[in-house]
């Protein structure tokens, strides 16, 4: 019986080694693992480019954030500020014009009270006609005469310088709350709704002019009346 050849396992060997395997190559197993190493490190730049943009996002939300309240630290500022300065404004100048309401007040009742007393004085003035007395009665209207025009001279002399210390007393007033004012905010219009100290005068002044002459004249008619009577 024939033996079967001991070398065909050996040749089967040989060939099996003799096979070449790509994949098990080094060089393809070099350019594989290259391959996933480059796309490793491009899901990593992705992931960092992605981040870094998460991150910009979140600063330029910060920066919004702090502008806004910066803008608002800002505001509340200016609204404390403002309503202080009010406050104290508002205080003083309601003080002012309620000084000034009293002697407008006063001055409006001391001007009421002297136009009423000039217009009678004016009427018993006007009425005064000599060409009318009687012979018998000259002495008596003369001297009735003269005591009005004294008792008017009076009147519009007293009235003249009680209203005059009224509007400088009220001048008096206005200039220390103007000084006031200026001192602490250092320019700021007067709140004073009155007019200026010299008006009065000049509209006495004014009247003296007018009536001066009218009360002459009388004068002069009575002594006529007398030297014709």
């Amino acid at each position: 019986m024939a033996r079967k050849s001991p070398t065909i396992p050996a040749a089967s060997n040989a060939t099996e080694k003799d096979i070449l395997f790509f994949d098990d190559a080094p060089e393809f197993m070099d350019g594989r693992e290259a391959a996933e190493e480059m796309e490793n490190v491009d899901a990593r730049v992705k992931e960092a480019q992605e981040q870094l943009l998460r991150l910009r996002q979140q600063q330029e939300e910060i920066e919004r954030q702090k502008k806004h309240l910066e803008e608002l630290r800002q505001k509340q500022e200016r609204f404390g500020q403002g309503k202080r300065d009010l406050i104290e404004k508002l205080t003083r100048s309601t003080s002012t014009l309620d000084r000034e309401l009293y002697d407008a007040q006063k001055l409006v009742e001391e001007l009421s009270i002297a136009r009423d007393s000039f217009n009678h004085h004016l009427e018993i003035i006007k009425g005064i006609q000599p060409e009318k007395w009687h012979r018998s009665q000259v002495d008596e209207e003369l001297d009735g005469a003269l005591a009005a025009i004294e008792d008017a001279e009076d009147e519009f002399a007293k009235s003249t310088r009680r209203i005059q210390s009224v509007r400088q007393t009220e001048a008096s007033k206005t200039e220390a709350s103007d000084a006031n004012e200026d001192e602490e905010e250092g320019s700021q219009h007067s709140l004073s709704t009155t007019t200026g100290t010299d008006d009065f005068p000049s509209w006495f002044r004014r009247g003296l002019a007018f009536n001066i002459p009218l009360v002459a004249g009388l004068i002069v008619l009575l002594i006529l009346a007398r030297l014709m009577f």
